[in-house]
C-alpha cells in the first residue's frame, strides 16, 4: 500500500496574499484570500498486487518473464474545478478511485550461438484503465480528455458531418440530444458528446535483434502503439482560418485551406473562411471528430552497425580494442497519423482543463496532468546519424 506525493505542500491549508496587486485597496496595504481551505483532504493511496513468472529453458537460451498487475488507486488527489462565483478557480479534493490492471511480457532468445549469433529481446504491455468512482459522480475533463465513472480515459467531442453545409460553409454538428430551443435552433450541450476513442493504447511494445559475426555486430529496435487516439489540436488550429485580428489570426494554414468552401453549393469538408470571432467558434470553438486520428505506429527507433578490429592488429598499434559504428535514430515511422510524429505529449500552460457542473456546463482550470494524447504543436522527435571510434589503450 502506497501514498502519492506528487501534490504542492500543505494543500488542505487555506491561506492569504498581503500586498501587491489586486490586495491592496485605496493605495493602502490589503489582504485577500489566496486559497481554499480542504480540512477533508486526505492522503491518496495506491493498493497494488502483482503476480509474477520467471522461466528459463534450454539451457538458458530462453527466458520470459510475466507480470499480472492490479493497481488501485483510492482517493485519487486531484485539482477539481469550482464555480468562479466562489472566488477561486479550483481546490485540492480527493476525487474518487481509478483502476489499472494489466499483463507485461518479456522474451529474450538466443537463436543462433555459433559463429555467427543472433539474440532477440522482446516486450509487450497491455493495460485496462477504469475510472471505479468519482467523488460528485460528474466527468471531469481536461480539454477532450474525459474521465467518467464506469469507463476508461476517453475523448469526448462532438460529432461532426463529413462535409460542411454546402449553402453556407459552416461546420454541422450532430444534435445528438436533439433539443430545440424556441425558435427551433439546436441546443449543443454536454449531452452531444460522443466517445471518440481513447488515448491510451491496447498494447504497446518493442523487439530488438542483435546480430553478431567476425567483428561485426548490427542490432535494430523497433517499437509500437496500438490502438491509441490521438487527438490532432495542431491540424484543428491550422484548419482554423478564421481571421479577426486576434493572436490565433496569424496562425501558418495547412494545405486543406486549398479545399476550402467558396460559394454556395461547394462540397467539402473544409469550411469557409471567417473575419469575425463568432463566424470562427461557429467552426472550431469545440473539438469535433474531425481531429481524432488513429494513433498507431511502428517505428524503427535505433540502428546501430558496428565493426570491432581484429585483436592482432589493435595490439600491433598499441591498443587494447577498436570499434567504429554508425548509430541511427528515428529512422523510419510507419503510422496512419497525420500529424508530425505519433509520439506526441501535451504540456502547455494554456490549456483549459475542467469539470462538468451540475448544471451541465464547465467550470474552471485544473491543472494540465490528465492531458494525454493531445498533438498541440508537439515537436518531432529528430532523426540522427551518428559516426564514432571507440580506443581503448
Amino acid at each position: 500500500l502506497t501514498g502519492n506525493q506528487e501534490i504542492p505542500n500543505s494543500q488542505w491549508r487555506g491561506t492569504f496574499a498581503l500586498g501587491g496587486g489586486d490586495n491592496n485597496y485605496l493605495g493602502r496595504l490589503g489582504g485577500s484570500a489566496a486559497r481554499l481551505a480542504n480540512p477533508g483532504l486526505s492522503w491518496e493511496s495506491n493498493l497494488q498486487t502483482d503476480i509474477g513468472l520467471d522461466l528459463s529453458m534450454f539451457n538458458n537460451r530462453v527466458q520470459v518473464t510475466a507480470d499480472v498487475f492490479n493497481k488501485e488507486s483510492r482517493d485519487m488527489l486531484l485539482s477539481v474545478g469550482l464555480p468562479l462565483s466562489s472566488g477561486f478557480g479550483s481546490v485540492f479534493g480527493n476525487v474518487g478511485r481509478m483502476r489499472n490492471r494489466g499483463l507485461e511480457l518479456a522474451l529474450t532468445t538466443r537463436n543462433l550461438t555459433g559463429k555467427f549469433k543472433w539474440e532477440t529481446n522482446f516486450n509487450i504491455a497491455f493495460i485496462q484503465n477504469k475510472v471505479l468512482a468519482l467523488a460528485d459522480s460528474l466527468p471531469i475533463r481536461a480539454g477532450a480528455n474525459t474521465f467518467q465513472t464506469g469507463s476508461g480515459m476517453y475523448f469526448a467531442v462532438f460529432d461532426r458531418e463529413p462535409n460542411v453545409n454546402p449553402a453556407t460553409g459552416f461546420v454541422v454538428r450532430r444534435n445528438i440530444n436533439n433539443d430545440r430551443n424556441g425558435d427551433g435552433a439546436p441546443i449543443f450541450d454536454d449531452r452531444d458528446l460522443v466517445n471518440a476513442g481513447s488515448p491510451l493504447p491496447v498494447h504497446f511494445g518493442g523487439i530488438t535483434n542483435t546480430f553478431s559475426y567476425a567483428g561485426f555486430d548490427l542490432s535494430a529496435f523497433f517499437q509500437w502503439s496500438y490502438g491509441n487516439k490521438i487527438y490532432n489540436a495542431t491540424r484543428q488550429i491550422m484548419e482554423e482560418l478564421t481571421f479577426n485580428g486576434t493572436v490565433g489570426s496569424f496562425n501558418n494554414s495547412s494545405v486543406e485551406a486549398l479545399t476550402r468552401w467558396r460559394q454556395a453549393g461547394d462540397m467539402t469538408a473544409q469550411h469557409r473562411v471567417s473575419y469575425d470571432g463568432d463566424a470562427g467558434r461557429a467552426n472550431l470553438g469545440y473539438g469535433s471528430t474531425r481531429y481524432v486520428e488513429d494513433g498507431s505506429f511502428l517505428r524503427l527507433k535505433s540502428l546501430n552497425l558496428g565493426y570491432t578490429l581484429p585483436g592482432t592488429l589493435v595490439k600491433r598499434l598499441g591498443f587494447s580494442s577498436v570499434r567504429v559504428y554508425a548509430t541511427a535514430s528515428n529512422l523510419l515511422t510507419f503510422t496512419n497519423y497525420k500529424g508530425y510524429d505519433p509520439e506526441v505529449s501535451a504540456n502547455f500552460g494554456g490549456s483549459t482543463q475542467q469539470q462538468q457542473s451540475s448544471g451541465g456546463g464547465l467550470g474552471a482550470r485544473l491543472n494540465n496532468n490528465l492531458l494525454i494524447g493531445i498533438d498541440n504543436g508537439s515537436f518531432p522527435q529528430t532523426r540522427t546519424i551518428l559516426f564514432g571510434l571507440n580506443v581503448n589503450f
